[in-house]
């Protein structure tokens, strides 16, 4: 996955203030606003828009728009190793 220690605690902290409705998912909108909030704080937002929904689709297998935790790591570690390249 590629994040350690205090980057998964960063993480869960990010999901847990995107889970407004404590439902243990967020919405691609929720993701792409804590995306933007950390590990993307300098991107422009079609470049984070591009980034966010190929890995948000790639984890959403069952298409209901929403990713849980483990999802929501996934797309977080890819996202932030592609935009530090760039």
């Amino acid at each position: 996955m590629g994040l350690h220690g205090p980057e998964v605690d960063e993480a869960y902290r990010s999901f847990q203030a995107a889970d407004l409705d404590k439902s243990g998912n967020v919405s691609f909108d929720e993701l792409k606003k804590v995306l933007k909030a950390t590990v993307a704080k300098t991107q422009k937002d079609d470049v984070l828009d591009r980034y966010a929904r190929y890995e948000f689709q790639s984890v959403d297998l069952n298409h209901n728009n929403n990713v849980d935790f483990y999802e929501f790591l996934q797309v977080y570690a890819a996202v932030k190793g592609k935009l530090k390249g760039i």
